[in-house]
C-alpha cells in the first residue's frame, strides 16, 4: 500500500501533465462498470477501448474547464460540466480524440451509446431544465476507494453550486452507489433500464443548499 498517496483529498483542477495519470484512475475505476461491460462485452476489446476513451474524456473534460483530481498521484477524478458550457468545444472530434476513437469502437459500440443516451438524457431534462453542475465522471482508484476522495470531489464542487444557488445533476448505473449519493444530498428523480439489454440507472439531483 506504500505507493497510495497519503493526502487523498486535496482537490485541484486537473493539470495538462496529469492527464495520462487521471484517466488510467478512471480505466482501474470502470473498467468492470455495467456501462462498460455492456458497451463493450469483450474483456479484450474492452481493454483495447476504456484507456483512449479516458484520454478523451480527460481532454474534453479539460476543454470545459471544471475537471477536479485529488490525491499525488493522482487518486481520484471529477469531470464536470458547469453551468452554461457548451458540450461542442471540440465539434469535429480532433482536439480530444473522438472522431479517431469512435472509428475503432466501430458500429456497434456508437449504437449502444447512443441508446444510453438516448434514455438518459430526457431523465436529465425531466429532473432540472435550468442552469445546473453535471457530473457525468466520478472515478476514484480502487486502491484509494472508502477513504473520502469521492466525498471531497464531490464537496468542491458543492460549495461553488450552492453560492451559486444552482443544482447538480448525476446518474449512476450501480444501485449501491445511490445510497452513498443521498447521503451527499442528491435524491432520486428517475430510475429506469437502458434498452437493448443496457443496465439500470439512476438519475440523481442535489438541490442547492
Amino acid at each position: 500500500m506504500s505507493d497510495i498517496p497519503a493526502d487523498l483529498t486535496g482537490v485541484r483542477s486537473l493539470g495538462e501533465d496529469e492527464i495520462e495519470q487521471a484517466a488510467g484512475v478512471m480505466v482501474r475505476a470502470f473498467i468492470s462498470y455495467p456501462v462498460w461491460t455492456w458497451l463493450v462485452p469483450d474483456e479484450v476489446r474492452r481493454a483495447a477501448l476504456l484507456p483512449p476513451y479516458a484520454l478523451m474524456t480527460m481532454r474534453w473534460g479539460r476543454l470545459l474547464g471544471a475537471t477536479y483530481v485529488a490525491g499525488r498521484p493522482v487518486a481520484g477524478v471529477a469531470v464536470w460540466r458547469p453551468p452554461g458550457a457548451n458540450e461542442s468545444v471540440d465539434p469535429d472530434g480532433s482536439l480530444t480524440g473522438w472522431r479517431a476513437w469512435n472509428a475503432e469502437a466501430g458500429s456497434d459500440v456508437f449504437a449502444r451509446l447512443q441508446a444510453l443516451n438516448e434514455a438518459q438524457a430526457p431523465a436529465r431534462a425531466a429532473a432540472c431544465d435550468g442552469p445546473h453542475w453535471y457530473l457525468p465522471w466520478l472515478g476514484v482508484d480502487p486502491r484509494s476507494q472508502r477513504r473520502g476522495v469521492g466525498a471531497a470531489l464531490l464537496r468542491h464542487v458543492f460549495a461553488r453550486a450552492d453560492a451559486a444557488g444552482v443544482p447538480c445533476l448525476l446518474e449512476t448505473e450501480v444501485e449501491r452507489n445511490v445510497a452513498w449519493y443521498e447521503r451527499h444530498g442528491f435524491i432520486v428523480t428517475h430510475a429506469g433500464v437502458v434498452p437493448d439489454g443496457g443496465p439500470p440507472f439512476w438519475t440523481m439531483l442535489r438541490p442547492a443548499r
